[in-house]
């Protein structure tokens, strides 16, 4: 029994050992349409989206922006106009690393900030930065937060642009907590045990 036990272990922490593999997202809001509000569409990737009270995210169709076309994502107030200059917020229902996306239709000037972001790194607040113009109008303002792992909330507020922001292109990568793992290897411990038991 004991030598069944040591080699089911064994297994285990090879199993976990091999390392936690990551799931790959990209959110282009390219399968919506226009008009949409976009709240828990992508839950099943982890991701929930947001804005204050009052204001919701929808899909707006502009494929002369040079985003994933034809979609973008802009707030506004709650059946009035949107004017894409309200906060949008994400929620990450497991922690992400590598997250990244575009702000499309920026009119400041190259260098300059267009908006404020806050990142909360496993539920707290850490970094509070600005969003800089890269290219500007029909171009997207890349933001790489890949820098920043384990993300579990981002908001994006404070917008300066004189037409409001779009966003699009959202990609992170999310990695299953090591509870999971320690959980899959005790499986195995059970599973050893159970057919040491049906063998005898």
């Amino acid at each position: 029994m004991w030598k069944m036990m040591k080699s089911s272990i064994a297994i285990a922490i090879a199993f976990l050992a091999i390392g936690r593999p990551s799931y790959a997202a990209f959110i282009t809001f390219d399968e919506l349409s226009d008009g949409d509000v976009v709240a828990n569409q992508y839950a099943g990737l982890g991701v929930v989206f947001s804005s204050t009270a009052g204001h919701e995210i929808r899909v707006i169709t502009a494929p002369a922006f040079n985003g994933s076309k034809p979609n973008l994502i802009c707030t506004g107030v709650v059946a009035g106009s949107l004017d894409c200059s309200n906060e949008v917020i994400l929620n990450f229902a497991t922690a992400v690393d590598g997250l990244t996306f575009d702000g499309l239709a920026n009119d400041n000037s190259i260098g300059s900030s267009f908006a404020t972001l806050d990142v909360f790194q496993n539920f707290q607040l850490t970094h509070t930065f600005a969003l800089l113009v890269s290219q500007g109008h029909l171009n997207p303002d890349h933001q790489d937060l890949s820098a920043y792992s384990g993300i579990t909330e981002i908001r994006i507020y404070n917008n300066t642009d004189p037409g409001g922001t779009a966003y699009d292109n959202f990609s992170f990568t999310q990695t299953p907590e090591p509870a999971t793992f320690a959980l899959a290897g005790f499986a195995v411990l059970a599973l050893a045990a159970s057919r040491k038991r049906g063998n005898r």
